[in-house]
């Protein structure tokens, strides 16, 4: 990532809006690709919701088949 000079880059317009909010520092403009990425997040968590409401549901039966196997043995 090298820094560039926003006058360079930038319209005059934008600019001085920029320069309402920010002034004097350096500021960082993420790529084009932010959307792509949350997305992928976003599917990790529903991926994530789905398994626990799947473990909720289907928990206790996992335990009640271990605890039966055990009885079954002995």
């Amino acid at each position: 990532m090298k820094y560039v000079n926003a006058n360079d880059v930038l319209p005059e317009e934008l600019l001085s809006i920029i320069q309402k909010y920010y002034q004097g520092g350096y500021l960082y403009i993420p790529k084009g690709n932010y959307c792509k990425v949350r997305k992928q997040i976003d599917y990790k968590i529903e991926l994530e919701k789905r398994n626990w409401h799947i473990y909720l549901k289907h928990g206790d039966c996992t335990v009640t088949y271990s605890v039966y196997k055990v009885r079954r043995r002995s």
